[in-house]
């Protein structure tokens, strides 16, 4: 059993540029600790300093060097060679280098412009929620453009609402329904055909699936319950019928049921799926190019994946995948860039993600086991940097940390910063701030509290 952690300062991160260092840092108040440069793939060193400003806050400032391709020595933003530049990523701090061709500025963090290879992000403060969040879903339910967060807890029946005002920040938290009981899983989509932002539920009063639909205002009204032949678990959202409605997944101990929607907020049972054991995770992607959504399940128990693919109808029989002992995060996308998705598994108990590249056929490859450090949990994967490549965002509950990951498009990735996020236990991604670009939202069930890191181009 791992020792509580040391209390954590809260980091205010450094806008990094896009690097190639070769070391993950992990930052706690006694220092800065190398971890295998192995971990992702890369090799290399990297050293750490922390400044504190005498505020309550830590900045990080990483240096390294790696060697990639042809490319030699230490990196900066977009240079092949050369000594890496902390902060804004240009050739001062402060952003103000030039172009020796034109004279024209450098792209460079807090001016505003998203610049390919840039990496910038800013750590919002704590917001207090209802106790012990570890549920969320988003979208925007008060049609006002603007993404909101929708929270519960698997141990209470409320549910939350933050409603987000397009810049970043959100109006108070406040009740958005009561649930029968505690509500154990949730996901928002258009299961009315209307155009809005609709709710379904999973509860553990037992073998069924409660929808409530958008009233055009933000709010939601009770819509209907709908017998499920298992107590779920898990749900989530998808297509699977291709006929322009949300279906639903359902997936319980050893077992899942596929619900088709009738567009009315209600769901038909009509396909049974065994599975090994109960799922920490599940999704619908595509999986195998045929257009089809298939599904996805992480199998805490049974130390694999199952996959299964859609027809069009309904979905196949299930494929297991062997992973490490006790798998619990999933992220989906083409890592390694030939177009077709891969998957990343994190195991908590073995502090290590294990990468599934996919073939195109709905077949995954043996799991390539890479050290990230402890306790990973939940994982994104989106681009971050903009530069045209998949990056991996983990949550580290115990440490207290979320590390990002920046993928170089052939499936591994190199360490980029970490931000000092004491107990962060869940993320999603979500457009928050009305630049466009993906932000990370992370829930902090220990401390009863959400923040966002947001982008900051």
């Amino acid at each position: 059993m791992r020792e509580p952690p040391a209390p954590l300062m809260r980091a205010r991160p450094v806008p990094w540029p896009r690097h190639v260092g070769a070391c993950l840092l992990v930052l706690a108040t006694v220092g800065c600790h190398d971890l295998p440069t192995e971990a992702m793939g890369i090799t290399g060193d990297a050293s750490t300093t922390t400044d504190d400003t005498g505020s309550g806050e830590t900045t990080v400032v990483a240096t390294g060097s790696t060697s990639q391709g042809d490319a030699t020595g230490s990196t900066s933003q977009g240079d092949a060679t050369g000594s890496t530049s902390s902060g804004l990523g240009t050739t001062e701090e402060s952003g103000s280098g030039s172009s020796e061709d034109t004279g024209e500025p450098l792209p460079s963090c807090g001016d505003g412009l998203v610049a390919a290879g840039e990496l910038c992000h800013e750590l919002g403060p704590p917001i207090a929620v209802a106790p012990a969040p570890m549920r969320i879903a988003t979208g925007d339910l008060d049609l006002d453009g603007a993404t909101d967060l929708v929270l519960a807890n698997p141990n209470a029946p409320e549910l939350q609402v933050l409603y987000g005002v397009g810049d970043g920040d959100f109006v108070a938290p406040q009740l958005l329904l009561t649930a029968g009981t505690a509500v154990d899983d949730l996901a928002l989509g258009d299961v009315t055909g209307d155009g809005s932002v609709d709710l379904v539920l999973t509860d553990d009063t037992g073998a069924r699936v409660v929808s409530y639909a958008n009233d055009g205002g933000g709010g939601l009204f009770f819509a209907g319950l709908y017998p499920a032949p298992l107590a779920p678990l898990r749900i989530t959202l998808g297509d699977v019928d291709g006929d322009g409605t949300p279906d639903l997944v359902a997936a319980g101990s050893g077992t899942a049921s596929l619900m088709l929607g009738n567009g009315l907020a209600g769901f038909l049972p009509v396909q049974d799926l065994a599975l090994p054991a109960g799922p920490h995770r599940l999704g619908l992607f595509e999986l195998d190019g045929d257009g089809v959504l298939d599904l996805l399940t992480v199998n805490g128990g049974g130390g694999n994946t199952t996959c299964f693919l859609g027809d069009g109808v309904g979905l196949g029989e299930g494929v297991d995948h062997d992973t490490a002992a006790t798998p619990e995060g999933l992220a989906v996308g083409d890592i390694d860039e030939d177009g077709f998705a891969d998957l990343v598994v994190a195991h908590a108990a073995g502090d290590d993600v294990g990468v599934l590249l996919g073939d195109g056929s709905g077949a995954l490859g043996a799991e390539d086991l890479r050290m990230v450090g402890d306790d990973p949990r939940a994982m994104v994967l989106a681009d971050l940097d903009h530069d045209g490549h998949l990056d991996l965002a983990i949550a580290h509950t115990v440490p207290g940390q979320v590390a990002l990951h920046l993928g170089v498009g052939d499936g591994t990735f190199v360490p980029g910063p970490v931000h000092v996020v004491e107990g962060a236990a869940e993320l999603a991604l979500a457009e928050i701030n009305g630049d466009g670009v993906p932000d990370l939202v992370i829930l902090r069930p220990q401390s009863s509290a959400v923040q966002v890191l947001r982008s900051a181009p």
